[in-house]
This record gives C-alpha cells, sequence and structure tokens, in this order.
C-alpha cells in the first residue's frame, strides 16, 4: 500500500519541470549565439555588422582573439 502524495508534491514537480525545460531553452539559445557568432582567420576577414559587445573572433594573423568593445576589435 502506498501513501497518498501531499497536494504540494504535484506542484513542485511539475515547476521543476518547467524551470528545467526554460533552462535548457536558455542554455541552447546562449550556445547557438556563441557558435554562431565567433569565427575565425584574417584581421581583414574580421566581421563588421551585428557586432555584440565580447564578440570574440580568433585573429590568425596575430595567432590570438580579439574581442568587440562596441566600437573596435581590441586584444586582450
Amino acid at each position: 500500500m502506498s501513501l497518498p502524495k501531499a497536494p504540494f508534491q504535484a506542484a513542485i514537480q511539475t515547476t521543476t519541470n518547467i524551470v528545467s525545460v526554460v533552462w535548457q531553452q536558455w542554455f541552447d539559445r546562449v550556445q547557438e549565439t556563441i557558435n554562431g557568432n565567433t569565427g575565425s582567420g584574417p584581421t581583414a576577414g574580421r566581421p563588421t555588422q551585428n557586432l555584440f559587445v565580447g564578440q570574440q573572433y580568433f585573429d590568425t594573423d596575430l595567432g590570438k582573439p580579439v574581442y568587440w568593445n562596441g566600437s573596435t576589435w581590441i586584444t586582450w
């Protein structure tokens, strides 16, 4: 014989499932953004459109990553 579940247990499980789905969707979007907006190539091949602060580009001429700071590409 099993004991009846408390009424709040179903609500907790439902909330946990919703949080898991929302988290996974957010994580997937972040991964798409990261994977879709990083690249590599020569200095002349750096992106010039649809840039966001912190966007990374591996500059093969310099041999290191550069980052968009909102107005120019910088190295660290």
